[in-house]
């Protein structure tokens, strides 16, 4: 368990977008791939909820710092949008997805991917990721939607 508390050290100290990135893109795949009633799962998950559940508001201040990046983007696609016929929306529509990724679309999914299994595996910590969506003026349907999307 070295090793994640290493990875999680590292993960709520880092400031380059890609190293978060990949890893939020492990604590996503940890959640998914872990066996249910695993011994390391079960350590895992009590990571997230320690001290207070500090590591999932983190996860929340991330998640809010991509979405501003995003929103910026989004804004600049939709003008971009108003001009162009629909042929021309077809062609532009994998250098949109790929200016998303980079103002932080796979930063948001891999994020509303562990916020999801949270929510799913501990209701305390969904109670406090129900509480700090509030707090940004969002709900559970915006995890929805982002995973819907995925």
């Amino acid at each position: 368990m070295k090793f994640f508390d290493f990875y999680l050290q590292g993960f709520f100290l880092q400031q380059d977008t890609r190293t978060t990135e990949h890893l939020l893109g492990i604590f996503a795949s940890m959640l998914r791939l872990l066996p249910a009633d695993s011994a390391v799962r079960i350590r895992t998950l009590a990571k997230f909820v320690e001290s207070d559940y500090a590591k999932i508001a983190r996860l929340l201040q991330i998640r809010q710092d991509y979405a501003s990046r995003l929103g910026k983007v989004e804004r600049e696609i939709e003008e971009q949008k108003k001009g162009l016929a629909q042929g021309e929306r077809e062609e532009m529509k994998e250098e949109w997805l790929s200016r998303r990724l980079d103002a932080g679309l796979f930063g948001i999914q891999m994020t509303d991917l562990i916020l999801a299994w949270m929510c799913a595996e501990d209701g305390g910590a969904k109670k406090k990721i129900v509480s700090l969506l509030e707090e940004q003026k969002l709900g559970l349907q915006s995890i929805r939607k982002t995973l819907r999307g995925m």
